[in-house]
């Protein structure tokens, strides 16, 4: 009877230890979407092995989303409210979390607090809705400058510190470059095609000139005013003169590949591009700066907030895991490599004093002087409609640019739609007073 219950436990204790070395061998799936401009993808998917590394148990797959923040806002929207847990982690822009922080988890449950407490305090905040910490704030963007130093240099000119310098070193570089044989040569690209980019460059634009932030705070629709009409009518005069007539089909990566090719003077874009540029394969390496945009009429100059932050999907299968994960990318190490690789600015204050970062991101100083004139698209007062706002904006300044509709009869046809998809009023006051 003895050997029988020896049997027995023993034959119970293989099985037991059958079964845990079955869920050990177990690997849990976690699935991220990561973005695919420049080498982000690459770097991304590298860091992940290293996480995978300390953690054999855990898999990561990245899924590269289209180019468009656009189309990939509607993508989260049509995952979200179909309550689908197929992606763990979303890697979200910041004008999103009004409409997407009702399905992303709030964060503080799994320690995350430790992490945003260690950064710039007004970035901690992108990641907090209605007290909660939907997000980490993984990387910030900033509209900036780019401007070929060299020929600026060649024609006795100087940095454009107003819209109004730009665009006449623009046409003068853009002349002297053509005359001496280079006909592909342009004086300034940005992003012109219809998406939520163009409401980020138009933001600036109109916003520097005192024209507002199309919705302000007190949910007033401030778009309708004599200084937006003139910063969007400013643009369109661009088109053809200093900007090439196919800027309106340019998003960040098409204006990047002409600038660095050698074929513009000037560029609005984010960060990420000053790496590429830099690199071996650049015909601009050591030929440009980066700095803030130019004024506008206000006398200050504007660059539209962006940036990325990790969330944790409320119908994922493995939160605890996910927020783990979400905690890694966001890291000293991952966010110092990401800045050295990719150009990201990083959102851990003290990475604003390693060596190794600002040694090859000089560009870095002028951060704090960007920060300060940064202007947020007003996506947190739209919500959950901002989508929609931005689409809105977006085509009516591009129907400007491609020259079917006046700045005038746009802008005012745009206040009207917007005012009926939030349900604001329009401001007959002057947007810049409302905006502050």
């Amino acid at each position: 009877m003895r050997a029988k219950n020896i049997a027995l436990i023993v034959v119970l204790l293989i099985g037991i230890y059958a079964m845990v070395f079955a869920k050990e061998k177990k690997r849990v799936i976690i699935k991220i979407t990561a973005s695919s401009i420049g080498d982000e993808f690459k770097t991304t998917l590298e860091q992940a092995s290293l996480y995978m590394k300390d953690h054999p148990n855990v898999k990561i797959i990245l899924y590269s989303l289209p180019s468009s923040t656009t189309d990939k806002l509607a993508y989260y929207l049509q995952l979200l409210e179909a309550k689908s847990g197929d992606i763990d982690i979303c890697t979200i822009d910041i004008a999103w979390l009004g409409a997407l922080a009702p399905s992303i988890l709030d964060l503080r449950k799994y320690g995350a607090e430790k992490v945003t407490e260690k950064m710039f305090p007004r970035v901690a905040a992108a990641g907090v809705v209605n007290g909660k910490l939907v997000a980490l704030p993984c990387w910030i963007d900033a509209g900036m400058l780019y401007s070929r130093m060299d020929l600026l240099k060649k024609y006795n000119l100087q940095v454009p510190k107003t819209w109004g310098d730009l665009t006449k070193y623009a046409q003068i570089v853009q002349q002297g470059e053509r005359d001496a044989g280079n006909n592909k040569f342009v004086g300034f690209v940005w992003q012109g095609e219809a998406y939520d980019g163009l409401t980020c460059d138009a933001l600036e634009w109109i916003y520097s000139n005192g024209g507002g932030t199309i919705v302000n705070n007190d949910k007033k629709v401030t778009l309708f005013n004599p200084e937006a009409i003139e910063a969007i009518e400013m643009a369109k005069n661009w088109i053809g003169t200093i900007a090439p007539i196919n800027v309106t089909t340019m998003q960040e990566e098409e204006s990047r590949e002409v600038f660095q090719a050698g074929n513009a003077a000037f560029m609005r874009n984010w960060p990420y591009a000053c790496v590429s540029a830099q690199s071996d394969k650049s015909k601009i390496k050591g030929k440009f700066n980066v700095g803030p945009l130019p004024a506008g009429k206000s006398g200050h100059s504007a660059s539209t907030l962006g940036g990325w932050l990790l969330g944790v999907n409320k119908y994922s299968k493995h939160p605890e895991i996910a927020a783990d994960i979400a905690k890694f990318f966001v890291s000293y190490a991952v966010q110092k490599d990401r800045a050295l690789r990719t150009g990201r600015i990083p959102t851990l204050m003290s990475l604003y004093e390693d060596k190794d970062i600002l040694k090859a991101n000089p560009f870095y100083k002028e951060i704090f002087i960007i920060l300060a004139n940064a202007v947020l698209r007003p996506s947190r007062v739209t919500a959950p409609h901002y989508n929609k706002v931005s689409e809105v904006f977006y085509k009516a300044v591009y129907s400007v640019l491609t020259g079917t509709m006046s700045a005038k009869i746009a802008l005012h046809d745009a206040a009207k739609k917007i005012a009926s998809i939030t349900g604001f009023s329009i401001s007959n006051n002057n947007a810049m007073t409302k905006d502050k």
